[in-house]
């Protein structure tokens, strides 16, 4: 399998001229097709690393799931509370804001202070 240079060396990590190092030390195989080069790796080297981020992905997609499922009940018992919720705050609050009562009501005259004149 072939892959480019700026390919491999995201998928490991480094730096394109680390790719290139290594390529001039002998460490990494390279072929040059149509004015591109590429690092060419055999099938040992990569099924670890692809079965690695499989698993991890696998892993990744269980928890979403799992997350999502806990959303959705979440949002089901919220809206089936939702009644539930506005009756109890409309039955605590109503009494509250009851208009007062005649006798409480007092009336009070506030005598206005007459200016002197100078």
């Amino acid at each position: 399998m072939k892959i480019t240079i700026k390919r491999y060396a995201e998928n490991e990590s480094i730096s394109v001229q680390s790719v290139y190092a290594q390529i001039k030390r002998g460490s990494l195989k390279s072929v040059e097709e149509g004015g591109i080069k590429y690092v060419v790796l055999d099938d040992k080297a990569i099924k670890p690393k692809a079965e690695k981020s499989l698993k991890e992905a696998f892993k990744i997609i269980k928890r979403l799931q799992k997350e999502n499922k806990q959303l959705q009940a979440d949002l089901r018992a919220c809206n089936e509370g939702k009644d539930k919720v506005h009756k109890f705050i409309i039955d605590k609050y109503e009494n509250a804001l009851t208009p007062p009562k005649q006798d409480d009501i007092v009336d009070i005259k506030l005598k206005k202070k007459k200016k002197k004149k100078k």
